[in-house]
């Protein structure tokens, strides 16, 4: 910093201290020529950087989950895969990035507003805010049965084509937005279609499936090459008007039909089938083509559902119990049933083994899946008493042999299998007992035929034998003699024991018996 002046003469320039102002003006023009050279040079610098950085602007790296879509002027022109990018400086052209990994989006709008008190808490524990639902804070789904029911959902989805999703959806807001909605409609019509026990318990896997494919169909609408579309449409359309009158415009109806149906995610054969009924064999193959490829056009996903699934799903917090009490009593008379129809199937097989399944109507009965077999081999009773009832006789003599096809059948088992045994059994028995007692009675024909009085002594003769020896029997002996008869009135007490015990050991081997062909 330069000395400041030490006198009056050396502050004013007088005296010695006189300035030269012509060599003060050389120096200033000096500097300030040096200083707007250095500033032009500084601004020549900046503008060359900046005129770099603009190009360069265009240079994007995209990464390995991601791809990148080159736009010009606004419209998207290509796709670009992982590594480094360049396309026209912004705003002539930009690099946009979409997240081609699989991800994960919720839907909560059917389900209800949880307090931080009731986090972590089970759902009959959650204090419940006001009487009924609050609107803007609980949603919910209204089902076919004019229920509701709270539910929480998860859709696993990716992009697999972001040209045709970007040149339509633009950007990732939009995408998730229109996710969301698409999603939550498809929830909705899914929805009026079932009961609220159904979505709880057995109509959870279609209920999914149907979402799933319902959002699918309106998101390939969404994502559409429309330009595409619309040339295979107006192609359809020139081939049709060659066609008579009255067969062109019931054509055209059909594609205007078609055409809607598809922009709404309905598929209708019938439609396209009468499309091409109206049509010419000579151009159908063709017209068939371009249907082919408009319906693929319709079916190219751009953005893919993977998976959709019902994360968590519940009655109002207000109808909970009512709800689990009910579940518990249908549980219980699900297990009482469980439990009556395999003591009915243990009775009916101890009856009459695996016979039974076509004696009587085992899936009925039994609430069995219906077996592979005809109708007329099973429930051969019931039908039986029914051709009883309307009085058709014949009807129910086929079918009484029938059922004592199947009772002696090898697959009969059981207490039948016991009785029928026993009966075969007993007549094998009674059968052979007749043919000894007709043999004997031949024999005895015969020897009466040759000698009827010694015949009949020698039957006299066994018949006094049989009763004398019989142990069972009171006898009384009477002489022949001239002498005085007693005859006593009361029996004798030896005989009288004599005869109950022996009545008293055949009692006892009969009870033995008996209950031996029980235990068999």
């Amino acid at each position: 910093m330069p000395d400041e002046p030490t006198s009056r003469d050396e502050a004013t320039g007088q005296g010695p201290y006189r300035r030269d102002d012509g060599a003060l003006d050389a120096i200033g023009q000096r500097h300030l020529a040096n200083a707007l050279r250095v500033s032009f040079t500084v601004l020549a610098v900046v503008m060359i950087l900046v005129v770099i950085l603009f190009f360069f602007s265009g240079t994007k790296i995209i990464e390995p989950q991601k791809r990148g879509i080159k736009t010009i002027f606004g419209r998207v022109a290509e796709t670009v895969d992982q590594g480094l990018a360049m396309t026209w400086p912004f705003p002539i052209g930009d690099i946009e990035e979409i997240d081609i990994r699989e991800q994960s989006l919720p839907i909560t709008e059917f389900w209800m507003k949880e307090s931080q008190e009731n986090v972590g808490k089970p759902k009959r524990g959650w204090r419940v805010e006001s009487e009924g639902l609050r609107p803007g804070w609980d949603g919910a789904l209204f089902t076919g049965d004019h229920n509701l029911i709270h539910v929480k959902l998860d859709c696993t989805l990716m992009i697999a084509d972001p040209l045709a999703v970007m040149a339509n959806l633009r950007d990732a807001k939009t995408i998730q937005a229109v996710m969301e909605n698409i999603l939550s409609s498809a929830a909705i019509r899914s929805a009026a279609t079932k009961t609220a026990d159904g979505l709880l318990r057995t109509q959870r896997d279609e209920f999914v499936n149907e979402i799933k494919a319902d959002a699918q169909r309106r998101l390939n609408v969404l994502t559409l090459d429309r330009r595409k579309v619309a040339d295979l449409q107006s192609r359809l359309r020139r081939m049709l008007s060659s066609l008579e009158p009255e067969k062109r415009d019931a054509a055209q109806n059909e594609l205007t039909r078609l055409m809607s149906l598809l922009m709404l995610g309905l598929r209708d054969k019938n439609t396209r089938n009468d499309l091409l009924a109206a049509t010419l064999p000579s151009t159908r193959k063709e017209i068939e083509g371009l249907l082919a490829a408009l319906l693929a056009e319709f079916d190219h996903d751009g953005i893919r559902i993977n998976r959709v699934k019902v994360v968590d799903i519940t009655w109002p917090i207000r109808a909970l119990p009512a709800y689990e009490a009910a579940q518990k009593a249908e549980a219980e008379k699900d297990v009482a049933i469980s439990k009556a129809r395999g003591e009915a199937a243990r009775i009916l097989s101890n009856a009459a083994g695996r016979s039974y399944r076509k004696l009587i109507d085992a899936a009925k009965v039994l609430g069995e899946e219906p077996k592979a077999q005809p109708k007329g081999e099973r429930d051969l009773v019931g039908q039986y008493i029914r051709a009883r009832n309307r009085g058709n006789e014949d009807q129910a003599r086929r079918l009484w042999s029938k059922i004592d096809s199947v009772l002696v059948s090898n697959e009969t088992g059981g207490e039948a299998s016991r009785l029928i045994a026993e009966a075969r059994t007993f007549r094998t028995k009674t059968e052979q007992g007749v043919a000894a007692r007709v043999d004997e009675f031949n024999k005895k024909i015969q020897g009466y035929e040759k000698a009827p009085q010694i015949t009949l002594d020698r039957l006299w003769a066994d018949t006094r034998d049989r009763i004398l020896s019989n142990p069972m029997a009171e006898k009384f002996y009477l002489t022949m003699s001239k002498d005085k008869t007693v005859l006593r009135i009361s029996r004798d007490p030896a005989v009288m024991k004599r005869i109950r015990e022996l009545l008293l050991k055949k009692k006892k081997a009969k009870g033995g018996a008996g209950e031996s062909g029980n235990k068999k």
